[in-house]
């Protein structure tokens, strides 16, 4: 049920533009550790959003694109600050362990994201291209 209103909040905000539902899922981002189910289903959720619009070039589509791409950027400087006070003290680190797994697994929902949605606009842009503008793909032995 949890993954679901993530889902769902975070859907509202990124393509229809909520910022009540925004404010929820920047909220969870203030505790990471807390909220790791609902932070990953929230990006698993917008991936399409992110570069939806770029072969195309829809300015229709830059409005969803613009508050996905700012909520995963909000995600990652979140998990960011929370992992670098958490190497940085070593005296604490036991005690923290089990959250720090849970903010690690939230960041690299967000690195997966990141590289799956990479290779999604190369293949979009790519296939947009004219044949002549297109890099030419070398394997050198």
């Amino acid at each position: 049920m949890r993954e679901n209103l993530a889902s769902l909040l975070a859907m509202l905000y990124v393509w229809n533009d909520r910022s009540a539902s925004g404010s929820v899922v920047r909220e969870w981002c203030e505790h990471p550790s807390a909220h790791e189910t609902e932070l990953t289903s929230a990006i698993t959720a917008i991936r399409s959003a992110l570069v939806d619009g770029y072969a195309e070039d829809a300015p229709a589509k830059e409005g969803y694109r613009h508050r996905g791409q700012a909520l995963l950027a909000h995600v990652v400087d979140k998990t960011s600050d929370w992992l670098a006070v958490y190497a940085r003290n070593p005296d604490e680190r036991l005690k923290e362990q089990e959250e720090a797994k849970s903010v690690a697994k939230v960041w690299i929902t967000v690195a997966t994201s990141f590289t799956s949605l990479r290779e999604r606009f190369m293949r979009r842009t790519h296939a947009s291209q004219p044949a002549s503008l297109r890099p030419k793909r070398r394997f050198d032995s």
